[in-house]
């Protein structure tokens, strides 16, 4: 009888735990009382996430199962998805492994106990000054509870020392209730508490503050909930979200669900995709410093036609590496150096208030949370970013859904533009994002419910600093194919019409931008569609890569738009030695009359990778990946050279170039004439000149395989190295080591059936302690009409003399 019973407990606890997981998934209300804690805490132990029964030899499906899905398959389209290989897939199981994830978060110290103070209970009318608050503060005990809050004039957290204090239930919801009524100057407050046993801290997020009219409004528009998922392809949004994607599946069979397949990244960085997404403007491989996002076009837009707008994100405005708040302008000089944070705050205040954002919502939070990690953003670490037992993310969802729903539910509210940027995925590992995968699921859940709201889910690129990424080519091509989600209630489907709906199910399956994005956004409320309608009007079947502004090392998802080379392929050979000397000469170049210190110079260890396409000038475009040695390890290097069609130019050409292995660790070593996307160091470097390190290390270790020979030309200081791999290419540098003089030196080459890297003949200064990049010639043709002889002529100058050399222009980098 007893195991009866034992069985019968054992099954009703089951069917229970199903249902609590059916309406979590589904995000039903009732749910809604349940906290995320409570929830974890009673499945924690179960593997609810499993691994998906996918051999290693066969890659999985990468689509939603969904009716509303246009197969354009076989269709004449001029894009077609290029398709992966069972290799990839397989590189891709192995790097980020799609494995059971602990959802919980840690403690962030040992003494840190995980409670809430106080709660929220949702208010049925949505009144700010209505919503319930719940305290609790026994587990305290008599120690005193402080309240901080965001100091508008510094856009810091208050000094603790002038935090609010209480001590019981009735004295901190007084002070709650008085931030409440201080109108729109805080969406957040931390609450603590602590003795010798225990540390609370908690963040409590205020009710949502919704914008109202006097009287009802009448035929309300549409609220739009953007969602962004920084450095999260497609791909990857499949991989390590399987709760998402089942809720997407779920969920549409109450509202249509789109799946946008080949969203094109335009960049492989955030900025020049949300400036596409903020104000339609792309400008191909320029400078990000010098430009803004424009956000006061797509934010002004509804602003202007009624909406409330709100802006946030989870990186701090301090950061060096910048914000969208500050335009992403990097200020490495804080990384050193103290600096006023009243006056640079008061400047950034007064550039926000300027725009045309209502509220900035939990932005701030974010600086507070990664205080708590010693830390100013969450790039490459921790790998949970938690507060208070919550994962960062829970909070700006939260907060969104909140306020989504209140602006539903008031009939007085203006709509919603609502733009969130999470940066979960912007790390190394590419998995910590799927930590968040029970949150996001339940999100979607959550505003799947909401009738008059448009959510729209996508990403700006794919993971770019992961090992993958790095090492493998499919990984690289998964860097430009970003993630777009659109859920569409019957509501909003009506508010488009017929027309739009087909356009927006048949633009799944064609190629798109962010800009299309900006232009569908722009033009929900026109009256008469435009040529730039975006997404709202059916996307040309003919639209290829080179229809799109991308940035040079973006990776075309069409199917064909490069042809992919062998490894160290000879065709490319003197382009890689050509790409390493013109880095070099930058390093060179910055030195000015210095010799090499701690930033060594660049030796060739192999390059892979390899691309190769026309541009329209009928001009070979080559992109690759250069691997140099480091101390123990590698460093690596992407550029891109243009071969040109006219041969009465140069030769070749470095388009662009930049850093794909990750650098920064090298600031505590590099030389500050150097650009430390350049810079290899050790931390025991000694700074002192070393008239011979260099070319020791260059005549000692070969450079992409080829030994470096040395022939002095004066005495024992003026020396030419050449190396090469034989009827492939020569390669010509010049070096001084002696201390006493400088050489102004002619060099020229007489060659035949050969062509030159570089214009000559050249003349440039030789100064002492340094090696200079020449030129490299490339072998054509015939191997028996190949003629080689060069004119090399030279002149001593004066120790103190120093004029710039030839290389100084034109250097670029991306």
């Amino acid at each position: 009888m007893r195991k009866f019973f034992r069985v019968i407990i054992k099954v009703f606890v089951g069917l229970s735990l199903v249902c609590l997981l059916f309406n979590y998934m589904h995000g039903f209300n009732t749910f809604s009382s349940i906290s995320y804690q409570s929830f974890l805490s009673k499945i924690k132990r179960m593997q609810f996430v499993k691994e998906p029964k996918v051999e290693l030899s066969k890659c999985p499906s990468f689509f939603l199962n969904l009716s509303s899905r246009q197969n354009e398959i076989n269709s004449n389209r001029r894009c077609k998805p290029k398709n992966l290989s069972e290799a990839d897939c397989k590189a891709a199981k192995k790097w980020y492994g799609v494995r059971t994830f602990d959802y919980s978060c840690p403690k962030i110290i040992s003494s840190q106990y995980i409670y809430d103070i106080c709660k929220f209970r949702d208010s049925r009318d949505f009144n700010r000054d209505k919503w319930k608050l719940d305290c609790n503060t026994r587990i305290c005990g008599k120690n005193v509870i402080r309240v901080g809050v965001m100091q508008p004039d510094y856009g810091l957290m208050m000094d603790p020392t002038i935090w609010f204090t209480a001590r019981t239930n009735t004295e901190i919801q007084r002070i709650i209730r008085r931030l409440i009524k201080e109108a729109d100057e805080h969406d957040f407050c931390i609450i603590t508490c602590a003795n010798q046993r225990l540390f609370i801290k908690q963040a409590l997020v205020l009710p949502p503050l919704i914008k109202t009219k006097n009287k009802k409004i009448e035929n309300k528009k549409m609220n739009i909930n953007l969602l962004l998922l920084d450095s999260i392809s497609r791909q990857h949004f499949y991989r390590l979200l399987p709760n998402s994607v089942h809720q997407l599946e779920n969920i549409s069979s109450k509202v249509t669900v789109y799946d946008f397949e080949l969203f094109q990244s335009l960049a492989p960085r955030t900025f020049p995709n949300m400036r596409a997404l903020f104000s339609g403007m792309v400008d191909q491989d320029s400078d990000d410093e010098k430009n803004s996002y424009g956000i006061e076009s797509l934010f002004g837009k509804f602003s202007n036609i009624g909406y409330q707008t709100i802006l946030q994100e989870d990186s701090c405005w301090y950061d060096p590496w910048g914000a969208i708040i500050t335009e992403n302008k990097h200020n490495m000089k804080l990384l050193y150096n103290t600096f006023d944070y009243q006056n640079i705050w008061r400047i950034l205040q007064e550039k926000l208030d300027r725009l045309p954002v209502d509220s900035y919502g939990l932005t701030h939070l974010s600086c507070e949370v990664f205080k708590s990690y010693g830390t100013t953003n969450q790039f490459n670490y921790p790998s949970k970013v938690c507060y208070n037992g919550y994962h960062l993310p829970e909070y700006y969802l939260n907060y969104t859904y909140k306020y989504l729903k209140a602006a539903e539910n008031i009939n007085e509210a203006y709509p919603l533009f609502f733009y969130t940027h999470l940066n979960t995925g912007h790390e190394t590992t590419g998995r910590r994002i799927a930590h968040n995968d029970f949150v996001l699921a339940r999100f979607l859940g959550q505003v799947a419910q909401l009738q008059n709201t448009l959510t729209i889910v996508f990403s700006d690129h794919g993971p770019k600093t992961s090992k993958f990424s790095r090492d493998y080519l499919a990984g690289r091509h998964e860097i430009g194919q970003a993630m777009m989600f659109m859920i569409l209630p019957e509501k909003i489907k009506a508010v488009l019409g017929e027309k739009r709906m087909t356009a927006l199910k048949l633009n799944q399956q064609r190629l798109i931008t962010h800009t299309d994005l900006f232009h569908t956004l722009m033009n929900i409320y026109s009256e008469h569609p435009s040529l730039q309608s975006g997404l709202l009007t059916e996307i040309s079947l003919e639209r290829y890569c080179s229809d799109i502004p991308m940035y040079t090392f973006m990776s075309c998802l069409c199917d064909g738009w490069n042809e992919n080379l062998s490894d160290s392929n000879d065709e490319v050979y003197w382009l890689a030695e050509y790409a390493l000397g013109y880095l070099n000469n930058i390093i060179t170049t910055s030195l000015n009359n210095t010799a090499y210190l701690n930033c060594e110079r660049l030796i060739g260890k192999r390059f892979d990778k390899i691309r190769k396409r026309k541009d329209n000038a009928n001009n070979t475009v080559y992109t690759f990946d250069i691997v140099v040695h480091k101390y123990r390890d590698e460093e690596l290097f992407e550029v891109s050279v243009t071969a040109f069609s006219n041969k009465h130019n140069s030769s070749v050409a470095i388009t662009r170039w930049h850093r794909v292995s990750i650098y920064q660790h090298f600031s505590k070593c590099r030389d500050k004439e150097i650009d430390i996307e350049l810079c290899i160091c050790r931390k025991e470097s000694q700074n002192e000149y070393n008239a011979g390190r260099e070319v020791a290390r260059l005549l000692s270790i070969p450079s992409f395989k080829s030994t470096t020979l040395a022939r002095f030309l004066d005495s024992k200081c003026l020396i030419l190295l050449t190396r090469k791999k034989d009827f492939v290419f020569i390669t010509y540098e010049l070096s001084n080591l002696c201390i006493d003089r400088s050489y102004n030196v002619t060099f020229n080459l007489l060659f035949n059936n050969l062509q030159s890297s570089m214009k000559l003949p050249q003349t440039l200064v030789i100064q002492p302690w340094l090696i200079y990049y020449v030129t490299t010639l490339s072998f054509i043709g015939n191997s028996s009409r190949n003629y080689i002889q060069d004119n090399i002529t030279y002149t001593q100058l004066p120790t103190n003399y120093y004029s710039p050399t030839h290389l100084t222009s034109n250097l670029q980098k991306n």
